[in-house]
């Protein structure tokens, strides 16, 4: 092999890599700002029927059924698609409108928003009495920070069921109570489509 083929060889390697990880990489969130509020409005009081909505749309695309799988107690446990040999064509040809729809299920709001939502919980819930406003708004930037993965009309629910829920501002952990169980559930479906992508392009 000589050193020009060699090197034609990795720079193909390197373009598989960067679009296998930007593929796998949606499942972890998506920003785009302008979407990100769309999201917020699609999904209202619900974010389960944006995740519903982009199955139809992934259906539609693909030409194929995603079932959802439940568990013995029929609770939510996986998505399920038709085998790579049978699906593999819909999925090569229409990567680009799969990527799409799967990057606008995952977009996750601004920082800036997030922070926002999150300061309006705290003028909803009792404070801590020895907190200052100066404390209050730096915890809400830590907080925003820890569910900047989150999509953004799943991030909004969740501030909206803590203000309608808490008495108290909440730890992380009670609003990821809330954001939880849809996250599982839009990201289970993200990485289930992506991963059949990924094979279906030959990564």
């Amino acid at each position: 092999m000589t050193e020009k083929q060699n090197t034609s060889n990795i720079s193909i390697l390197q373009t598989r890599i960067i679009k296998k990880t930007g593929i796998q990489s949606i499942a972890n969130g998506v920003r785009n700002n302008s979407l990100a509020k769309t999201l917020v409005e699609q999904a209202g009081s619900d974010p389960n029927k944006v995740t519903k909505a982009t199955v139809s749309i992934l259906e539609s695309i693909i030409n194929s059924k995603i079932t959802e799988k439940t568990n013995n107690q029929y609770m939510f446990f996986r998505w399920e698609l038709a085998s790579i040999s049978d699906i593999a064509n819909d999925l090569y040809d229409n990567r680009v409108k799969v990527i799409k729809a799967l990057e606008e299920c995952m977009t996750v709001a601004d920082t800036k928003d997030v922070h926002q939502w999150l300061m309006e919980v705290m003028v909803c819930t009792a404070k801590q009495s020895h907190l200052t406003e100066k404390d209050l708004a730096f915890k809400a930037r830590v907080y925003a920070k820890k569910f900047d993965h989150v999509p953004a009309d799943i991030m909004k629910y969740a501030c909206d069921k803590v203000i309608m829920n808490c008495k108290f501002f909440p730890t992380v952990a009670e609003i990821n109570e809330y954001v939880e169980p849809m996250l599982h559930y839009r990201k289970s479906l993200v990485e289930a489509v992506s991963s059949k992508l990924i094979s279906a392009i030959g990564e």
